[in-house]
């Protein structure tokens, strides 16, 4: 509906401009009774706390509107991006040898003294020749009866 009333309001074109859009802008304010909440002391004050690196979550709280309005509007104001927290880069945990080690647990997880075994693996398994031994064992082989 309201994409219906946008286009009968000022129809988009082309040459669509600032003002066009701000024209626009201007009819359905006046058309649908919708006001900005962005003053200019609001915008002030969310360029502040993006500068001090609060969460969007948290600035929304402090100003009283909505985090997605937050996110939106610092993306209107070409506010420096901020890293995803949900994209961050895995954790990469150095063992201090070169290469691929052991993946073999000794102890149990969350307990004092938990560790993996450490040796050099068997190329193409996650294991070392011993914990492999242990780990892949040969199926026997199937005796054929003769019907």
């Amino acid at each position: 509906m309201i994409g219906g009333v946008q286009n009968l309001v000022a129809p988009r074109d082309k040459s669509d401009t600032v003002f066009g859009r701000r024209l626009r802008q201007n009819l359905l304010h006046k058309v649908w009774g919708m006001d900005s909440i962005w003053t200019s002391e609001l915008v002030e004050q969310l360029s502040a706390l993006w500068k001090q690196g609060l969460s969007t979550a948290e600035i929304g709280r402090k100003l009283g509107i909505s985090k997605n309005a937050v996110v939106g509007k610092a993306h209107r104001l070409m506010l420096t991006p901020r890293p995803s927290p949900l994209k961050s880069p895995p954790i990469r945990h150095v063992a201090g040898k070169a290469g691929p080690t052991c993946s073999w647990p000794h102890g149990h997880p969350g307990q004092t003294g938990f560790r993996f075994c450490g040796k050099r693996v068997v190329p193409g398994k996650p294991y070392c020749p011993e914990h492999a031994a242990m780990a892949y064992i040969q199926p026997k082989e199937r005796k054929v009866q003769a019907a």
